[in-house]
């Protein structure tokens, strides 16, 4: 088994990051906004309340039907982990903004904070993903299903908004590949146990569906530890608990302070009526899965993740080999959990995420595709190739345009209970592309310097493509220097 370069690790990074970054901060819709909304509050007023971005007019961009109201205050209704990484990384470039005289408000806000607490750490994706599928099979491969799965499904445009779900997918992936490297040199310290529940706790408090994507996961860390002989270690579990506790400790001093009870949530005071009618059902707003949504969200040509991104049908040639793979478990692992996540998601009352041309609710799994995608047989390579090329044009037509008019097409695509009814039309073709064509463009690093319009994708492009060039050759390099060893 290979392991790729830092090098080529680098690369695949910087090949995230300038996508991500090319178009971070240039959206906001009403999920965004009331995240920023709690950043700003944090990291700028040292409090909870978001009553400024909502009441002030200075900051009237900034408000959102997305909040909650509790005592006379209002409070972002979201989970908490994005914000406070936000607040995090915000607090100290806001004082060394202000300490230069510079803006820190408005548009720095959203695009520097977007940026750097969102796309920057979502871009790792990029290289957990390079590294796995390239220690298990070979860096084209990897480059491959790299490049499908961070360019070619929503991944792209999700890590260029101040949302949750990517996040949650690369803490999701980041947990498995600390226990898959584990199995693999049959040993797991306590600090990777630890670090480990870390990441499952924050993905957690980040998207709270993901629990039911951290007790899958879960029954993979006891299988990992049966084999390593850890099972009855009482300290792997007293560690795990302690780092799991650690991680959810600030939401729950968070309900604690705000609405005066651990287990409360802002869902649970939403100040809008729909939304607090709407998640007064079932399990926060998550009913009996449906068939007809399943199909919707992974088939659908509305917006099906395999209609969007053909190249993860491809995983079904990965998993036909679970029978003959010493990675069964792994294999095992990544099936079960997108299938409970599609059927459990599936029941959510708005699975198609409001204004959005994806199943956004359904990102956090997107980067298990990785695993089957890494058996991938050398016999259809070409072919994934040819669907890979094809997700990405569809993804960058989608984090290209303006967003103008899906709302409306999308309502009108779905009957009173959310089932579309009509196969001939999709977010992307009839709402994105026409967009595009009329002009429609969203603001980008290139508009800054090419105006709007097609020509403004350029720099993007040519500064992916010599990335690539790059990672090729670094590659080409390793791969031979690993030949005439042997």
């Amino acid at each position: 088994m290979s392991r790729p370069s830092i090098r080529e690790l680098v690369l695949a990074y910087l090949m995230a990051i300038a996508a991500f970054a090319y178009f971070a901060g240039t959206w906001q819709d009403g999920n965004t906004l009331s995240r920023l909304g709690l950043v700003r509050a944090i990291a700028v007023e040292h409090r909870f309340e978001i009553d400024t971005s909502q009441l002030d007019p200075a900051w009237s961009e900034f408000r959102t039907d997305d909040r909650s109201f509790f005592n006379g205050h209002y409070y972002s209704d979201k989970a908490i982990g994005s914000s406070l990484l936000g607040a995090a990384v915000w607090a100290p470039v806001h004082l060394a903004l202000q300490m230069a005289g510079l803006p820190a408000h408005g548009r720095v806000f959203k695009v520097g904070a977007t940026c750097l607490a969102m796309s920057l750490p979502c871009a790792l994706l990029a290289p957990l993903i390079y590294g796995f599928v390239a220690s298990l099979a070979n860096g084209r491969l990897a480059l491959l299903v790299t490049s499908a799965i961070i360019f070619g499904t929503p991944v792209f445009r999700y890590s260029t908004g101040f949302y949750g779900h990517v996040l949650a997918g690369l803490l999701l992936f980041a947990t498995f590949l600390i226990w898959f490297r584990g199995r693999l040199r049959h040993a797991v310290s306590l600090g990777e146990v630890f670090v480990s529940c870390v990441f499952l706790g924050a993905m957690l408090i980040t998207e709270y569906p993901s629990a039911l994507l951290a007790g899958v996961l879960a029954v993979y860390m006891l299988f990992v530890q049966r084999e390593i002989g850890l099972l009855t270690d009482w300290r792997v579990f007293a560690v795990g608990a302690a780092g799991g506790v650690l991680a959810i400790s600030p939401l729950l001093y968070y309900n604690l302070a705000v609405y005066g009870h651990m287990l409360t949530t802002g869902y649970q005071h939403h100040a809008t009526a729909r939304f607090a009618a709407a998640h007064s059902q079932g399990l926060s707003g998550i009913g009996w899965p449906d068939p007809v949504v399943m199909f919707a969200t992974t088939f659908h040509p509305l917006m099906g993740i395999f209609w969007q991104s053909p190249v993860l049908l491809l995983a079904a040639a990965g998993w036909m080999r679970l029978r003959d793979s010493q990675y069964r478990a792994e294999l095992l692992f990544s099936l079960a959990a997108i299938l409970a996540y599609v059927t459990v998601m599936s029941g959510y009352y708005e699975w198609s995420g409001g204004l959005a041309y994806a199943p956004r609710h359904l990102i956090p799994i997107l980067p298990l595709f990785a695993i089957p995608l890494a058996f991938l047989p050398q016999r259809c390579i070409g072919v994934g190739w040819a669907l890979t090329a094809v997700a990405i044009a569809q993804h960058l037509v989608a984090v290209s345009a303006r967003w103008d008019y899906l709302w409306r097409t999308v309502r009108a695509s779905l009957d009173d209970v959310h089932h579309p009814t009509t196969l001939f039309i999709s977010t992307i073709w009839s709402v994105c592309w026409p967009n595009l064509q009329h002009g429609l463009f969203l603001k980008n690093r290139g508009t800054l310097f090419l105006g709007s319009g097609f020509t403004s994708l350029l720099p993007l492009l040519l500064i992916e493509i010599l990335l690539a060039v790059l990672l090729i050759r670094a590659l080409d390099r390793r791969e031979r220097g690993e030949q005439a060893t042997r």
